[in-house]
């Protein structure tokens, strides 16, 4: 969904700079007229300008506050690139949250983004998509939001390895295997 009462592409502009070789932003020194006084944005200026804006938060993303209101990073950035605020989510394509390079960003729906997921950490067997079921390996998958039986194996590994054939045929570009 697209944000509302944001700032807009142009002002993020204005506001930051992006670096697009390490994907962090900067403060951008600021003009009088966007201040009360000269003395206020000379202190601003001498206090911010040229020092990075966001910072990386609880759950591992790039966070910070434009106009007392918090952004996430790869949002906004979203937003400076591409002229407009994404209108859905916006996934890490390497899963790595605070690397906000603009080619590691993609737009999907919450079904991309959760397709990207990673191994979770309550996973016993060490495989994406690999449990124990009945002193067998058993394969599944998720998708459209039904599990999907892939098969029972011999090993972890065998699961393993025919879960991430179903992931590339459900999963596409979204895939990931560990």
């Amino acid at each position: 969904m697209a944000e509302s009462n944001v700032p807009s592409p142009e002002l993020l502009r204005k506001l930051l700079r992006y670096d697009a070789s390490t994907g962090r932003f900067y403060w951008r020194e600021r003009p009088v007229e966007m201040f009360s006084n000269a003395q206020a944005c000379d202190s601003w200026n001498r206090r911010w300008a040229g020092k990075e804006t966001f910072t990386t938060n609880m759950q591992g993303y790039k966070t910070g506050t434009l106009f007392g209101k918090g952004y996430l990073a790869h949002r906004v950035i979203w937003a400076m690139h591409y002229g407009k605020w994404p209108e859905i989510e916006v996934d890490h394509r390497n899963c790595i949250r605070n690397c906000n390079l603009i080619n590691n960003l993609r737009h999907t729906a919450r079904l991309g983004n959760n397709q990207n997921s990673t191994l979770r950490k309550d996973n016993t067997q060490g495989f994406k998509g690999v449990g124990i079921h009945k002193g067998k390996f058993r394969a599944r998958i998720r998708f459209n939001g039904k599990s999907i039986h892939v098969g029972y194996f011999p090993s972890a590994e065998d699961a393993h390895a025919a879960y991430c054939q179903a992931a590339q045929k459900y999963h596409g570009e979204f895939a990931r295997t560990q």
